[in-house]
């Protein structure tokens, strides 16, 4: 009796860990899709910029963010990264497209409560909007967190999707995992 309660327990442990690989399989291929999406529109229009500069503004603890009440997306420039350096005006460039297709990425993956971008220079997008801005603290340094090492080029030759260890969001989502997809331009990493 006792192997046939461990041999049905067994199949159902089984089934649920297909269950939850194939939900989880979604934001997944989510990430893949939108870091796809950037370097094919690139390499589509060129440096064509996807729609006018936001006007960036100073916070009294110095990060830099857009203020405009119609963004689509947080945007977020540390404390020490300048916000006129060329470096961070092209990340923010170059990650715009995102504003168009993260809101419907979302859309598709309810299990997914956020989806961003970080450049290798700190730069972040981060949908839905509203919730990086006063949660994060103005020095943040979002390319020395775990998920981003590990989707990193020194860390991820194959230039796979990784996934996180559980973690408690600091927006207030309670535990989650985070997929990151790494964005190449070309062999040039741009972030995730």
């Amino acid at each position: 009796a006792i192997r046939a309660i461990h041999a049905r327990l067994k199949g159902r442990i089984e089934r649920e860990g297909q269950l939850t690989a194939q939900y989880l399989q979604q934001p997944a291929m989510a990430s893949r899709t939108a870091a796809e999406y950037v370097t094919a529109r690139k390499q589509i229009v060129g440096e064509r910029p996807f729609g006018p500069d936001p006007q960036l503004q100073r916070h009294q603890d110095g990060h830099v963010f857009d203020p405009n009440p119609a963004r689509r997306s947080d945007l977020f420039v540390p404390n020490f990264v300048s916000a006129t350096d060329p470096a961070t005006l092209k990340a923010i460039r170059e990650s715009a497209p995102l504003d168009a297709l993260a809101p419907t990425l979302l859309k598709e993956n309810p299990q997914a409560v956020a989806m961003y971008y970080v450049s290798p220079n700190d730069i972040s997008r981060y949908y839905p909007m509203g919730t990086l801005e006063g949660n994060a603290a103005p020095d943040t340094k979002l390319t020395d967190f775990p998920w981003f090492i590990s989707t990193s080029p020194q860390a991820n030759r194959e230039r796979r999707s990784t996934w996180s260890q559980l973690y408690l969001d600091a927006a207030g989502n309670g535990l989650i995992i985070t997929t990151c997809s790494p964005l190449y331009e070309n062999n040039s990493f741009k972030g995730i």
